[in-house]
């Protein structure tokens, strides 16, 4: 929680969205030392997005993603994330319910691409698409060169019949280079 209280505290001083009252609280959960610094912005366009962002309903330590997903920095998973290792063992034997609650509890302690990606994956999987979209676009803001966000985005808004969306995220995903499982997914949607 202090590290996303980090993160969350220097997105609130940065993004209107989220009032100063609540990066105040944030505030107050960090020790006087940072955790860590912040080098780059993130540079993901969420224009396009406008109309899905926002219809997400996370609750407690996830909810700035329900405004303010694709914007908050973040890192990688750390290697003794016992909750993300968890979800991956609930989405490898497909138990993915579970495999989703693991993955919001990781990100709940340290916003990460992996699980953000594993966590829209399987929100996608279990007929929540506007919270996958929001932990999706979160993943390709994190690591804007893999392909798996946008080809799971491109499902996603597919699933809600966005087909403008569906197209952007197809066209963003065959930018990257694709393996086996991504190009039977973009081909799928391309020919139905």
């Amino acid at each position: 929680m202090p590290r996303n209280a980090q993160l969350l505290w220097t997105c609130g001083s940065l993004c209107p969205a989220l009032s100063n009252e609540y990066a105040e609280k944030c505030r107050r959960k960090l020790s006087s030392k940072p955790l860590f610094t912040f080098h780059q912005p993130l540079q993901l366009e969420l224009k396009p997005f406008a109309s899905c962002l926002g219809q997400t309903n996370f609750k407690a330590e996830l909810s700035p993603l329900n405004k303010l997903s694709g914007k908050i920095p973040g890192g990688t998973a750390p290697p003794d994330d016992k909750n993300y290792q968890a979800g991956l063992d609930a989405f490898q034997s497909d138990n993915l319910p579970e495999a989703y609650e693991y993955f919001c509890k990781s990100i709940a302690e340290n916003i990460s691409f992996n699980a953000c990606n594993m966590g829209g994956n399987s929100a996608r999987r279990i007929g929540k698409p506007y919270e996958a979209i929001a932990l999706l676009l979160q993943a390709a803001a994190l690591d804007p060169s893999s392909l798996y966000p946008w080809v799971n985005l491109a499902l996603a808004f597919d699933s809600i019949q966005e087909k403008t969306l569906t197209e952007f995220c197809l066209k963003q995903a065959e930018q990257r280079p694709l393996d086996a499982w991504s190009r039977q997914q973009i081909n799928r949607l391309r020919n139905q």
